[in-house]
């Protein structure tokens, strides 16, 4: 199992490149490429986003740093068109490409939020979105991981899976009925959504579940920090990835942790994320708390 990092927001605080030498440096394995904390006109999603890309490959391959997964912008909306007309779509269809061109084997796309009276269910509309980006996936040959993403009820303080639970969000990619479709689960996500981290990952398919979120919480909000500063069970949910036979990477989604730390202290705050995701890979591998 190697280890992995969302490249946001030390990117956008360090530059691109330094940053990247500081992921290497702090002894990860990859990155999870984050093209959400990107602008439009980044050089990643602008005119010039190949030649940026292939710059930054160049680099990634240099250093011995693996680009295995990236993280779509989530600016389009449903009042969007799907047309290159907008800049949002624009910007979704480069950072597949770009992603492609980096290395990574899947990019998290977020589905899409509908009115509710749009006519179509969550699931209807979904499914013709996802759909109608398999012809860019066949061309970059990159696949798209569907992310358990939760829905607000801010007037009742009441949280829900977008999807309903792990079972539904494997049957909405198996209704895909395209190999280029996989599940991202977002650990906190299940937490905050009324199921235990490690239920969840319990009751998804082995096959699908390519792309993972890792990040610690309290079971109120959506935290983002570093695993072991929250209240979720980290054998439990090692030993559950290991049951269901889990083949993919651990990555990192910890933004919030890094979020109110001095530029001289990510260093050391890199550093203590590579040991916890080392030793979460320990528990994963020995089926029990090893020390660190």
């Amino acid at each position: 199992m190697k280890l992995s990092i969302d490249t946001y927001p030390l990117m956008n605080r360090l530059g691109v490149f330094d940053a990247m030498n500081a992921f290497k440096n702090a002894g990860f394995d990859c990155i999870d490429f984050s093209y959400f904390g990107l602008s439009n006109d980044s050089p990643f999603l602008g005119e010039e986003y190949k030649e940026y890309s292939e710059k930054l490959r160049a680099h990634l391959d240099y250093i011995g740093l693996e680009c295995n997964q990236a993280h779509a912008p989530f600016s389009l909306k449903y009042t969007d068109s799907w047309s290159e007309d907008n800049a949002h779509y624009i910007a979704l269809l480069r950072s597949i490409e770009s992603a492609s061109i980096l290395g990574a084997k899947n990019i998290i796309i977020h589905a899409l939020d509908i009115p509710a009276d749009c006519g179509e269910t969550y699931t209807e509309y979904n499914r013709r979105f996802y759909r109608h980006l398999i012809p860019l996936c066949e061309k970059h040959n990159i696949k798209i991981a569907v992310e358990n993403l939760f829905w607000r009820d801010k007037k009742r303080n009441w949280i829900r899976d977008s999807w309903g639970g792990p079972q539904e969000l494997c049957d909405f990619i198996r209704s895909l009925d395209s190999p280029h479709f996989v599940a991202c689960v977002d650990i906190g996500h299940a937490a905050i959504t009324g199921t235990e981290p490690e239920d969840y990952i319990l009751g998804m398919d082995s096959s699908l579940l390519c792309a993972v979120h890792f990040q610690d919480g309290d079971y109120l909000d959506d935290r983002h920090t570093l695993p072991f500063l929250g209240q979720f069970n980290w054998t439990a949910i090692m030993e559950a990835f290991k049951k269901i036979g889990y083949k993919g990477d651990l990555n990192f989604e910890v933004f919030r942790y890094f979020k109110y730390m001095p530029n001289e202290l990510l260093p050391d705050a890199l550093r203590l994320a590579h040991s916890a995701g080392r030793h979460l890979i320990s528990i994963f591998e020995n089926g029990k708390e090893a020390d660190l």
